[in-house]
């Protein structure tokens, strides 16, 4: 295994244990790395936008457990009357993924990525199979709320991608979507990390160099905040 920020011999177990105190912040600011749209933001909107998004995802968080009570992560897919596909096709090399909300109604799960991820829970996380299906699954009831609930942030929040004379066309903020995604998920199913950490976990269970290359680049980003 290659070196590590001079940590030649870090196992995965802990890999996983440092990336799970990295604060949400720090994990939003990875958010932006993966959004295309990136270089239209400066810093400063960058942490306006990830604190904002935290606190949608939080806030929509407490709002379902207010209207459903205890109703379990599959009973909460069901009242909002979401079809749940197990999509048994292999993944394409640069579109690995767990799950995918198909609007208006599906979700596809990616039964081989979870069955990746699964096999290496009990080394390096205190998550079950059911938990890591039902972590995945508020991430992607979230993104069926954000499309149904015109007023939630961050469908609200867009970015200017072109103009002409008085025109201009807007567009979503990706990175804020997946970071109050995560932060839904996170709250709904009482997480003490990030959600994120189970991207780098998936990243790592196809090429074990590329997760090494996420966990690098996380404390690259902790060093700027």
């Amino acid at each position: 295994m290659p070196q590590i920020l001079n940590k030649p011999n870090q196992s995965l177990p802990e890999l996983i244990a440092e990336l799970s105190q990295v604060s949400d912040q720090c994990w939003g600011l990875y958010a932006f790395e993966q959004d295309l749209l990136k270089n239209k933001f400066t810093t400063k909107e960058k942490h306006r936008i990830i604190i904002a998004s935290i606190a949608c995802g939080y806030q929509w968080a407490e709002t379902v457990r207010e209207i459903h009570g205890d109703y379990s992560i599959t009973q909460l897919v069901a009242s909002y009357g979401l079809q749940i596909e197990a999509n048994h096709t292999a993944p394409l090399a640069n579109r690995i993924g767990y799950a995918l909300y198909t609007p208006p109604k599906g979700i596809e799960l990616m039964t081989e990525p979870i069955a990746k991820v699964s096999k290496l829970l009990g080394e390096c996380l205190h998550v079950s199979p059911s938990q890591l299906t039902d972590i995945i699954l508020a991430h992607e009831l979230y993104h069926h709320i954000e499309c149904e609930e015109a007023e939630v942030y961050t469908q609200m929040e867009q970015v200017v991608l072109w103009r002409f004379l008085f025109y201009k066309h807007r567009s979503q903020v990706r990175a804020a979507s997946e970071i109050a995604a995560m932060s839904f998920a996170q709250q709904m199913n009482k997480l003490n990390f990030s959600p994120f950490v189970l991207d780098v976990l998936l990243a790592y269970a196809y090429n074990p160099l590329h997760g090494e290359r996420i966990y690098q680049q996380m404390i690259k980003l902790k060093g700027v905040i």
